[in-house]
């Protein structure tokens, strides 16, 4: 975790969660700093970062069968809070854990509808759960989720993990 709150650390300037969502927004951004993605390695820690997943995961008992995706996403802080947008990372079943890495403001809304042909006009949020340092979620990577930008904190930094 330190390693990742350092300044030098590499993040990449990444556009709103969804397409269609904050195009005309500007708080609607953030930065991504890519580890895996199906198969291939983008980060110079990657071997470290992954290793740390699969120690994690361990730690509370939860299988992994493959990972998809290893990424870590940082919001800086905006003039309000703003939802980036209700989305799934894959439309095929998969899990999704996020680990914050730090304490901040903006949280993390979990809605109870699935990933399915269409998508829903409305949602409905089954979960909402703050940032705190070294927090694990676990849930069904086929829910809608969103995160919320932090208004009191400089930066919201979440660590996400998509896998079997």
């Amino acid at each position: 975790q330190a390693r990742i709150l350092e300044p030098g650390f590499p993040w990449r300037y990444a556009r709103a969660t969804r397409e269609d969502d904050g195009e005309e927004n500007p708080w609607l951004r953030g930065w991504v700093h890519m580890v895996y993605d199906h198969g291939h390695w983008y980060s110079q820690d990657a071997e470290f970062i992954v290793k740390q997943v699969v120690a994690m995961m361990g730690a509370v008992a939860e299988p992994i069968g493959s990972i998809f995706r290893v990424r870590i996403v940082l919001n800086t802080i905006t003039d309000r809070p703003y939802l980036n947008g209700a989305h799934v990372d894959f439309v095929w079943p998969h899990k999704t854990a996020l680990l914050y890495i730090n304490d901040a403001d903006g949280d993390t809304v979990i809605y109870e509808e699935l990933c399915a042909d269409e998508r829903p006009q409305t949602f409905t949020v089954a979960q909402q759960i703050a940032p705190v340092a070294n927090r694990l979620v676990l849930f069904d990577g086929q829910c809608f989720h969103t995160g919320t930008t932090p208004t009191r904190t400089a930066r919201r930094v979440v660590l996400n993990v998509n896998y079997d």
